[in-house]
């Protein structure tokens, strides 16, 4: 099993008429909880995917 380095992220794939996020957090209890979501490409729709994503999540581009 790989080692786990960054605990809390997320990560952004960004399409022509959509944007996907998926959020990878660990729980208090240990859990990890992950979360996939699909957006438009508008301005409400953006502010939409803002409030999903925590302030305190590092995102990685690739």
């Amino acid at each position: 099993m790989m080692q786990t380095i960054v605990k809390n992220c997320a990560g952004i794939d960004v399409h022509k008429m959509m944007v996907m996020v998926a959020i990878r957090k660990e729980m208090p209890e240990g859990d990890t909880q992950v979360l996939t979501r699909e957006f438009g490409t508008f301005r409400k729709d953006r502010e939409l995917m803002c409030q999903l994503i925590p302030h305190n999540i590092r995102l990685k581009s690739y």
